[in-house]
């Protein structure tokens, strides 16, 4: 319920970042590190975070991002 509520979302309150991120991951037919990274990007997404990764040290992935302040 207070998923609803949550104004830090980049389309504010009444959009949960989950359901904008589960449509994405659900529309992706295989499931990468750039598919993950595109996902916590997407603006229905990223929150108002410090700071977001996607690493991988075996895979030699190291993908970062912060929000725009």
């Amino acid at each position: 319920m207070r998923e609803w509520f949550d104004p830090t979302g980049g389309n504010g309150a009444g959009h949960p970042r989950r359901i904008a991120a589960q449509k994405q991951l659900n529309a992706t037919e295989v499931l990468t590190p750039e598919a993950l990274f595109s996902v916590i990007n997407n603006k229905g997404v990223f929150a108002d975070t410090i700071f977001q990764a996607i690493i991988n040290v075996e895979k030699g992935v190291w993908d970062v991002s912060q929000p725009d302040m």
